[in-house]
């Protein structure tokens, strides 16, 4: 009972945050692809057609967050429409299953969306500025969401539905926590540079042999303009009766309202409860009140008789609450006592209440003065937005219209022409370290055809849009100018196999019978020793090593199991495995099953979710159309 008070009295509150700007295929929602009637379709899924256009936004969403070699890759583009494919089936089969998702409750997740709240509250202008924005419509939004809503109630059903065994659990625990102890050493690439001499034809040879690894990479420098909300901002000056006018409005913002700290001892009544029982109820509540009146502890009361099980234990403490969080009864009779005291027998809908006040705090309310600092801050901010949406659309226009310069859209939104250094498909510093900024550099229209880049989004209401002002090349660097580089990478690449090649032979030694302490000393290197190590907690061990040690087989008896780890730039690792200790599932504390139990659950739904869509393809007709990718 009463758990709805005691989550609000503690601020448990669950939020849904909806993802604006990019949205996964596969699982998580997508456009309205169901495009039927298009001229161009990129594939067909039991008569609804996929268009090319539908497809190529799906596409773009990875632009810039993607390698573009993986992107520009027909698999990785065949994944897309792979995703494509699985959610318009997965569409269909949640309609003909009678998944819907409300307008009450479509409408209430916008309004809770973190992104289209202003100062805690939903605004209108905001979320109709966020959808132009990303050239959404409202109602191509809106259906997105849907999308999305009820791909998660499909996927979120095959996890919770799944029903794990104590035989699972059991197993689990056993494998993370069983130990194993092991001998080991490692072979430092560094014990071979003494005795490794790099020889002038193997330079030359390397630089012959390996001539594009040398070349000076294709690089570009840029001019861009910046559209930034923090930047007008910053510019923009408030009235001193703008301030005030704001001031007054928000006026909660700036209020910390009163709250007052309740205990409660609850005597239930179940609904539709008899006269008897409400009389019986209230009789024992009576009972209650005279002795606590006479002097009698709240807390101990409470813990014996309160049927409220979630505060019980807790000497029925609700905690803070504020207006509106108590059931209407309960909190008129408690805002007519002062700290200390206790109500009389209150009846609610969930029975009768015996209400302590343990601690009251007044409304406090920042004067205009203390609060101004931020109001300001606040107003500078919203108005810098504004001015954002109202000319990022004019900025797209611009330079999409007026290709050949950035000086229009300067001129024109009042910007500042900026010059970047030189850069490579790597980045540089500055805006061209931003991925989508490179790509858009390096992208042919932009870099062949002398173009201005669309507008690019490269943070949280920020905006450029560049054209290439200077190309490079890309260039064989001399040998003199390398040769250094060369070098170093051919004693690296020596001592790594000369470290590899004796671990093998160590390895192959240890497996004819010598012991890991005798080679360990022909070859002065350092034995370590491992106590007890999990899987999960490597205790300063590598964990390349650790991995490898856990993939090892079981030893038998007293023979040691034998293996090597490869530690890359740090060398080569053999060890000798020497017992294991299987994990006794007595030893899971709460944290450990609930994690396992989670681990289970979520490998469980993914396989049966794998199966599911596996059904409904093979019970589709589906035709995928490659050529028009």
């Amino acid at each position: 009972m009463l758990t709805a008070i005691r989550e609000k009295t503690q601020g448990i509150i669950a939020g849904f945050i909806i993802t604006l700007i990019i949205i996964p295929f596969a699982l998580w929602g997508t456009y309205s692809y169901f495009q039927g009637g298009s001229d161009i379709n990129v594939a067909e899924v039991g008569g609804v057609e996929i268009s090319q256009q539908a497809y190529r936004l799906a596409l773009e969403q990875y632009r810039g967050n993607v390698n573009p070699s993986v992107f520009d890759s027909p698999a990785f583009r065949l994944r897309v429409l792979d995703g494509l494919v699985d959610e318009t089936l997965m569409a269909s089969n949640t309609f003909e299953q009678g998944y819907r998702i409300s307008d009450a409750t479509l409408g209430q997740l916008i309004r809770e969306a973190p992104e289209l709240k202003r100062n805690a509250q939903f605004d209108p202008e905001l979320y109709q500025a966020i959808l132009r924005q990303q050239g959404l419509t409202q109602q191509g939004f809106e259906e997105r969401l849907r999308r999305t809503q009820l791909s998660r109630q499909i996927v979120d059903g095959f996890t919770e539905s799944a029903v794990i065994s104590s035989a699972q659990r059991d197993a689990l625990f056993r494998l993370w926590l069983e130990t194993r102890e092991f001998d080991y050493a490692v072979i430092k690439p560094q014990k071979f540079i003494a005795s490794t001499q790099i020889s002038n034809d193997q330079i030359e040879q390397a630089y012959a042999s390996n001539s594009d690894e040398y070349k000076t990479p294709e690089a570009v420098r840029i001019e861009y303009v910046r559209l930034a909300a923090s930047d007008f901002s910053k510019k923009y000056q408030p009235t001193e009766e703008e301030l005030r006018s704001a001031y007054e409005q928000e006026i909660a913002r700036y209020s910390v309202p009163e709250q007052r700290r309740v205990s409660h001892i609850l005597f239930e009544l179940p609904e539709g409860a008899t006269k008897e029982a409400v009389q019986q109820a209230l009789e024992q509540a009576r009972d209650i009140e005279g002795q606590l009146r006479a002097g009698a502890d709240f807390a101990a009361l409470a813990k014996k008789y309160s049927n409220d099980s979630g505060t019980a234990e807790s000497g029925g403490d609700l905690g803070f609450v504020e207006a509106d969080t108590l059931p209407k009864e309960l909190e008129q009779a408690v805002s007519a006592i002062e700290v200390g005291s206790i109500t009389a027998p209150v009846l609610t809908s969930y029975g009768y209440h015996i209400a302590k006040l343990t601690e009251h705090t007044p409304m406090a309310r920042q004067s205009y003065e203390e609060a101004k600092a931020e109001v300001e801050k606040n107003v500078r901010e919203r108005k810098g937005e504004e001015e954002f949406y109202e000319k990022f659309e004019e900025l797209s226009n611009i330079v999409y219209e007026q290709s050949d310069s950035l000086e229009p859209a300067a001129e024109a939104l009042g910007l500042e022409i900026q010059q970047s250094g030189w850069f490579d498909r790597s980045g540089g510093s500055g805006v061209t370290r931003q991925p989508k900024v490179i790509e858009a550099a390096f992208h042919p229209e932009v870099l062949i055809e002398s173009r201005n880049s669309d507008a690019i989004e490269i943070g949280s209401n920020e905006l450029i849009a560049l054209r290439v002002t200077g190309h490079r090349e890309a260039a064989v660097r001399s040998l003199a100018e390398v040769r250094a580089q060369i070098e170093q990478r051919l004693e690296r690449e020596s001592t790594r196999a000369q470290a590899a090649e004796l671990g093998a032979d160590i390895l192959a030694k240890l497996r004819e019978g010598a012991t890991l302490q005798q080679l360990i000393q022909k070859h002065g290197l350092e034995l370590k020793q491992s106590g007890p190590i999990r899987r999960f907690e490597p205790q300063g061990v590598d964990r390349r090593i650790v991995d490898a040690i856990f993939q090892a087989r079981i030893p038998e008896g007293d023979q040691a199991v034998y293996g090597e780890a490869d530690l890359d730039e740090q060398g080569y690792a053999v060890f000798a495995l020497n017992s294991i200790q299987s994990g006794e599932s007595k030893d899971v504390d709460e944290a450990l099953k609930q994690r396992a139990e989670n681990v289970l659950r979520q490998r469980l739904g993914q396989e049966h979710f794998a199966s599911y869509l596996a059904r409904l393809r093979k019970g589709a007709d589906v035709k995928i159309f490659p050529d028009r990718l």
